[in-house]
């Protein structure tokens, strides 16, 4: 008796078709989220927003606004039990004032998400944003390489 040969050879998709998968994915998602949620904004950030996702990377979104509820992992839980997919989606859900507040204290993950993601709802709000990310450009705040900081002022 011959043993039976289990191998099971799958062509593994190609990494533009992975991106244009995993984007395809995040709108999806997007569209729940709207219908359960009605959000201000839903932004589409890291590696897949920047074209640099890898065989394993998630779907980062960041959620603005809407019905959620008020603690933070409630909100993230609720919204990860939309995810109907293979694909870890890694939801992050703030209120419009925790947002701006963020903004405003140039936490990284707010600027990150407003200088590289894509809106995929709310692109009015998501302009304001990068405006007021703009002014803070404006006011000496810049990239480096691994972080972002504030110019210092040269003495006069």
């Amino acid at each position: 008796m011959r043993p039976i040969d289990l191998k099971v050879r799958t062509r593994l998709p190609g990494a533009a078709e992975r991106r244009r998968l995993r984007r395809e994915i995040a709108r999806q998602f997007a569209t729940r989220v709207v219908e359960a949620y009605h959000p201000t904004c839903i932004i589409l950030y890291g590696s897949v927003a920047q074209d640099k996702d890898t065989l394993d990377s998630d779907v980062d979104l960041i959620i603005i606004g809407g019905h959620l509820p008020d603690k933070p992992f409630e909100r993230v839980r609720q919204l990860i039990g939309l995810n109907n997919t293979i694909v870890p989606i890694e939801p992050l859900s703030y209120t419009e004032a925790e947002f701006e507040q963020m903004l405003a204290e140039r936490h990284v993950t707010a600027l990150e998400a407003l200088e590289f993601g894509v809106p995929l709802y709310g692109k009015e709000y998501f302009q304001r944003l990068q405006d007021q990310l703009g002014q803070l450009k404006a006011q000496g705040l810049h990239r480096t390489p691994n972080t972002w900081t504030m110019a210092k002022e040269q003495p006069g």
